[in-house]
């Protein structure tokens, strides 16, 4: 928090994407209780941008309680599938934004999701009982993420995710100048 006050520091960027820790928010949360108590970094984080006039994200759980938000899913990135494109990576985020990103929705078409929470080879928690990767190959492959071990990949997103918000904060920053 000492560098997002660091108006020094922020003056070297044109422009911020970041990401809290989103354990208070996940709604695997009750599967890490007794190991730490994550402070609640993402509205601490959310008051100090909404002052910054660069443009900004904030990313987070799908659960976290940010406002108005735009909604990403792995089922908007054909890339982000496997076993032939027969299922697909279901891992539901939000980014808060000062700048415009056109809606799009959930595209799940009746493929079988892959979430990446719990042990390689099982299955997510009632009530979905979501299925999850069978390796680390497949999890990379869904994530699109090559250098991150499993228990890493479940509390990254996608860099597609971020990618894909990126564009058009590159155009807001285009428009801007």
């Amino acid at each position: 928090m000492e560098l997002l006050l660091n108006e020094a520091f922020l003056s070297e960027f044109d422009a911020y994407h970041l990401s809290p820790p989103c354990q208070l928010y996940s709604p695997t949360r009750y599967l890490v209780q007794g190991k730490g108590n994550p402070d609640d970094l993402l509205h601490e984080v959310i008051d100090l941008a909404v002052d910054w006039t660069k443009p900004w994200s904030i990313e987070n759980v799908e659960d976290a309680k940010m406002g108005k938000t735009y909604h990403v899913c792995g089922s908007m990135f054909p890339e982000l599938s496997v076993r032939g494109g027969t299922r697909q990576l279901r891992r539901h985020r939000q980014f808060k934004v000062n700048f415009d990103i056109p809606t799009y929705y959930c595209h799940h078409n009746g493929l079988k999701a892959i979430g990446l929470f719990g042990d390689l080879g099982g299955v997510g928690p009632p009530p979905s009982y979501t299925e999850c990767p069978k390796n680390l190959d497949e999890a990379q492959q869904l994530m699109g993420i090559y250098w991150m071990t499993y228990n890493e990949m479940k509390e990254a997103i996608p860099p597609a995710y971020t990618q894909h918000v990126g564009r058009y904060m590159l155009k807001a920053l285009e428009s801007a100048a």
